[in-house]
């Protein structure tokens, strides 16, 4: 009986141990979990932060390249009307050109009858 008593002491002994244990190691883990939630919390950060630099930096460089090319059309469209003024002009300064031989013409034929 004494032996048993002995046994059933020793196996509390074991068993308290190792819920010591299990306790310590639970503790660990804890600890380790905390770090490394910590740890994905500031990388989330981080990637949100870089995310949205990468987003502005774009809509900056795509507000940019609207104004440039805005420009580029609006010198385009300017060059445009200036051609076709030019043009216009040539154009006026031909038929003008006719208007005053016909007229030359006609003076001419009118004198001669």
């Amino acid at each position: 009986e004494d032996v048993a008593m002995l046994k059933a002491a020793d196996f509390d002994q074991q068993i308290g141990a190792i819920r010591e244990e299990f306790k310590s190691e639970i503790k660990r883990l804890e600890v380790l979990q905390n770090g490394l939630r910590t740890k994905f919390d500031e990388e989330v950060e981080q990637v949100a932060t870089d995310m949205n630099t990468t987003l502005e930096e774009t809509s900056q460089s795509i507000a940019e390249e609207m104004d440039r090319l805005a420009q580029v059309i609006q010198t385009r469209t300017e060059a445009e009307v200036e051609q076709r003024n030019e043009q216009y002009t040539q154009l006026y300064d031909m038929i003008q050109a006719q208007n005053e031989r016909l007229t030359d013409l006609y003076n001419l034929q009118r004198s001669a009858t």
